[in-house]
């Protein structure tokens, strides 16, 4: 039921958007069929009513189909998905646990994390009864996790200018901070 919800939602976001990206569209394409009169353009822009009308689903296609992309996807309904990077991301699935999963489909529950460029660093949950470790670094152009102990973490961490665990955020605090904003008004 949420993910009916949640779809409904991104379609009436997308037919909104696309109404004002398509009148944006407009108003830009009028300014610069002024300033050329015999243009392309202005020969486009004779019926704007048929223009608006023959932009708009196409606007609205375009939308929909980021929103399923690697850069639109931020999940459905009870799951959340914050990409990180390299094609990679950090999924949570009922607002309970955060998790990651290497290309072999090997999941991870993590805690708090930060990421970089190319690097995620992450505190694991103390409910993955599979590892002992306390930390784990992803890289994320080879897909590899390098597991370590709280000090072991800090010695490499100041070898290498890693971030420190205190400074590690949780889930909400990522994609709050990746989502919200621009990301939230002008993108399915």
């Amino acid at each position: 039921m949420e993910v009916m919800f949640h779809l409904v939602f991104e379609i009436i976001k997308i037919v909104i958007l696309s109404a004002i990206y398509s009148g944006a569209l407009l108003i830009l394409l009028s300014v610069f069929a002024k300033f050329s009169p015999g243009s392309r353009v202005a020969k486009l822009l004779v019926n704007k009513r048929k223009f608006f009308g023959k932009s708009l689903p196409v606007l609205w296609l375009a939308l929909f189909i980021y929103l399923f992309t690697y850069w639109g996807d931020h999940g459905f309904g009870d799951t959340s998905i914050l990409p990180i990077g390299h094609h990679k991301v950090v999924n949570r699935i009922n607002s309970e646990s955060s998790y990651i999963e290497d290309q072999h489909g090997k999941q991870l529950t993590i805690e708090r994390f930060l990421y970089s460029e190319d690097y995620l660093f992450a505190v694991i949950s103390k409910d993955f009864e599979q590892n002992k470790n306390d930390l784990v670094v992803w890289d994320l152009k080879t897909s590899k996790w390098k597991f370590y102990q709280k000090q072991d973490y800090l010695i490499i961490a100041n070898q290498n200018n890693y971030p420190l665990p205190g400074n590690f955020k949780d889930y909400d605090y990522q994609y709050n901070k990746y989502w919200n904003g621009w990301r939230f008004w002008l993108l399915p």
